[in-house]
């Protein structure tokens, strides 16, 4: 079936850190935002990216890198491609 894979920093930022990459090895996923929510499908191709408070999240062979950060922004692949579902920001 589905995976999902949520990873959460502290959003009191207790070490007053500008922006943190996260790596999560098994996912081969980079991270730099506070909240972050990839599934992949039952083939293990990404379905879905969620991003709050972040600039940029790398899964497998998937990058999805913001002009800047945002608040908010859920994209969903279509054959590959990004398309953007909710939210703001300018895909580079």
């Amino acid at each position: 079936g589905r995976k999902d894979l949520i990873v959460a920093l502290d959003a009191d930022n207790p070490n007053h850190l500008v922006h943190t990459l996260v790596v999560q090895q098994d996912w081969e996923a980079h991270f730099e935002a506070q909240l972050c929510w990839v599934r992949k499908g039952a083939n293990n191709a990404v379905e879905k990216i969620v991003l709050c408070k972040g600039k940029s999240v790398q899964v497998g062979g998937h990058a999805l890198i913001l002009e800047n950060e945002t608040d908010f922004l859920e994209v969903r692949y279509e054959d590959e491609d990004p398309v953007i579902v909710a939210g703001a920001g300018e895909i580079v």
